[in-house]
């Protein structure tokens, strides 16, 4: 599946080794993106989706992390690859 980082809206492949470690900018969230529309992306060449809107971005961030139950990014994975 791939995902888009919901920090700086760089957009990962499948299973791509980021998404574990996080991507380039520190961030460690994702979202998944339709694979329908990665195809597209990767067909116009672009790696990045730009937020229209710095608020939208900074919205995005804060859902992620109440979702989660963070007030930040210090998220610990466990050897089996689970948060905790």
């Amino acid at each position: 599946m791939p995902h888009q980082c919901v920090h700086c809206g760089k957009v990962y492949p499948d299973a791509c080794e980021e998404l574990l470690k996080g991507c380039s900018c520190g961030s460690h969230f994702f979202f998944y993106i339709k694979k329908e529309k990665f195809d597209e992306l990767k067909k116009k060449n672009i790696k990045k989706i730009e937020f229209k809107d710095v608020e939208d971005k900074k919205q995005v961030e804060k859902d992620v992390r109440e979702m989660i139950g963070v007030e930040d990014e210090s998220i610990r994975i466990c050897e089996n690859n689970r948060a905790w």
